[in-house]
């Protein structure tokens, strides 16, 4: 797909179009972030109109309590027990994840784990993305506008490293 053709989709396609003109897709990120990790249930991109997109990370928060062990970790990884340790995980998943993207602009830079089991039923999404946007707007706000200081059952990743072009 090239960049007439991405321009002439809708807004909700998925796509994020940065401020500086640079198209973002999701979809390979959030394929390969799935694959890695077996809490997620649901990522979310967001960054219309920004200067770094932002992933909201939706984990299946029944695995906090009782781990599916049917599907093995990854060496080294371990079962988290709650949002914040699922956070320390994620922070190197996310970080492996934008290495293995080929796009550079697809990479997310920064992203929120929110602990929100009222948006699925029976693991089914019962919540649109848009309103799940909606829903989230002030804390988007917040960490475009540098607050990261959290409440509730959150934790912010920020994916940059030293030496990347984030």
């Amino acid at each position: 797909m090239n960049n007439s053709d991405i321009n002439s989709l809708p807004p909700s396609d998925g796509i994020v179009r940065l401020i500086n003109g640079e198209i973002v897709d999701p979809e390979e990120f959030d394929k390969i972030m799935k694959l890695n990790c077996h809490y997620i249930q649901h990522i979310v991109v967001t960054g219309n109109d920004r200067f770094y997109p932002l992933a909201l990370i939706f984990p299946d928060a029944n695995l906090f309590s009782d781990p599916d062990y049917e599907i093995t970790p990854l060496e080294g990884c371990f079962c988290p027990r709650n949002t914040t340790e699922l956070g320390k995980c994620l922070t190197g998943c996310m970080r492996l994840a934008n290495n293995e993207l080929e796009n550079r602009t697809d990479r997310i830079q920064k992203g929120i784990i929110i602990n929100d089991n009222t948006i699925f039923e029976n693991g089914i999404q019962v919540v649109s993305d848009d309103q799940l946007l909606e829903k989230y707007a002030s804390l988007i706000e917040d960490i475009y506008s540098g607050k990261t200081v959290l409440v509730n059952d959150t934790y912010y990743i920020n994916s940059k490293q030293i030496g990347s072009f984030l």
